[in-house]
């Protein structure tokens, strides 16, 4: 069996193929599964869903998902010498490249302690094959089929569909020659629109830091306490967090990054297509259903950061009210091409991807303590990015920096500059 990729899976492998683009996915459990379940866990998901069981081929320029020789999902046992081993682990997955013509698109890291104490599992897999909303409920499988085989049973579930290219889902007013037409139209607008923003920053973009770079991670919370006044003051000004975390992390990048000048900034937004697919796909089904945005905003020393977010949110919401969501995804592989052809540009300043909010059954086999998760970045990718979640009433912000464009003392301060905006007192000038 094999598939022909879609315009944004092909991004995604090429982008890979320069450098390594690797989503990793954190599951902190207070006690896991023993190794040889969690290795019969993992074999029983590659049996059901079918982009475990694929490579990616290499044709004449386009690319396939093919479902023949591919090897077992490897499984590493990782000792566990305390609570932030799972960081170092997960950096050196994000710097190495899954064989991907080979396969499987997914490897697992299991960090566990000696007896029955707290333990990591790491997913790390091919962005091509997963979103955050399939990864999650992956997670969830997974466990549940854990919890099964250790309670001497065997887990029965029917074989998940091989989805056809995201595209072939859309709404009619983006198939057929529909379709070209808009294409054509949006790659002319975006074209103008890289001009204009070049004019304006005249040359003050940083340039991509020479090779090598690697990828370096940090985490924060908020309390339930600031969770729930950030949430309360977003819906008191009709601002999706989303366009609130943009918004406060392009104010710490500026400051930081750029010494508080007054600049456009591109930034990266992400939509998840599945609710908007026909028919709609649900996050049990593997795949990567998700849709890149840019957008630029003009940043200053004195930004306000809700002034900013409403700035934000308004072209946000009329792009997706046009389409924008599709036709960026039709677009991507060509500007993926354009982009590593040039090698001179970054695609942004900022990156931030909110899935909303996770939970997992009180009544799950294993205590769920933390849900991490990170995807890969390059020179020409975007200079600080964040993963961010609703968990357990608090927000989780999982950072990735390239070093050594920045250090870790930098990242944090930037990190901090970030907390400091999503939590300042409303009287804070």
């Amino acid at each position: 069996m094999r598939r022909e990729l879609g315009a944004f899976e092909s991004a995604l492998t090429l982008s890979d193929a320069h450098a390594p683009l690797n989503v990793v996915a954190v599951l902190r459990l207070e006690a896991g599964p023993p190794a040889e379940v969690l290795e019969r866990g993992l074999e029983a998901l590659r049996l059901r869903h079918p982009l475990l069981r694929a490579r990616i081929a290499a044709e004449g320029g386009r690319y396939f998902f093919e479902l023949r020789r591919v090897p077992a999902i490897p499984l590493r046992v990782v000792p566990r010498p305390d609570d932030a081993a799972w960081v170092e682990e997960t950096e050196a997955e994000l710097d190495e490249r899954l064989d991907s013509g080979r396969g499987p698109l997914l490897r697992c890291a299991y960090l566990a302690s000696d007896g029955t104490g707290a333990c990591e599992i790491l997913l790390t897999f091919h962005h091509a094959i997963m979103d955050a909303a399939s990864a999650t409920s992956l997670f969830k499988e997974l466990l549940t089929v854990c919890g099964e085989l250790e309670a001497g049973r065997v887990p029965e579930s029917d074989e998940a569909p091989l989805l056809p290219a995201v595209e072939d889902s859309f709404p009619s007013a983006f198939r057929g020659w529909r379709r070209r037409q808009g294409v054509g139209r949006f790659m002319l607008r975006m074209l103008g629109a890289e001009v204009v923003d070049r004019w304006r920053a005249r040359g003050r973009w940083n340039a991509p830091p020479p090779e090598p770079t690697r990828n370096r991670i940090l985490s924060f919370q908020l309390s339930e306490n600031e969770t729930r006044a950030l949430v309360r003051r977003s819906r008191r000004r009709r601002l999706t967090l989303h366009s609130v975390f943009d918004a406060a992390t392009l104010l710490a990048v500026a400051r930081r990054l750029y010494a508080g000048q007054s600049l456009p900034l591109r930034h990266l937004v992400f939509a998840n297509l599945r609710p908007y697919l026909t028919p709609p796909v649900a996050d049990e089904n593997l795949g990567a259903c998700f849709a890149m945005l840019r957008f630029t905003t003009a940043l200053g020393p004195h930004r306000d950061l809700w002034k900013l977010a409403a700035e934000i949110n308004a072209p946000v919401h009329a792009a997706s009210k046009r389409g924008a969501k599709y036709l960026f995804q039709l677009t991507s592989a060509a500007a993926m091409r354009f982009l590593l052809r040039r090698d001179t540009d970054r695609m942004a300043a900022t990156a931030i991807s909110y899935t909303g909010p996770v939970r997992f059954d009180a009544a799950a086999p294993y205590r769920v303590r933390g849900l991490h998760a990170f995807v890969s970045n390059f020179r020409l990718g975007p200079e600080y990015t964040a993963q961010i979640r609703l968990y357990d009433s608090k927000l989780w912000w999982d950072i990735l920096y390239l070093e050594p464009e920045l250090d870790s003392p930098a990242a944090r301060r930037l990190a901090g500059d970030i907390h400091a905006l999503l939590t300042a007192d409303e009287t804070t000038p």
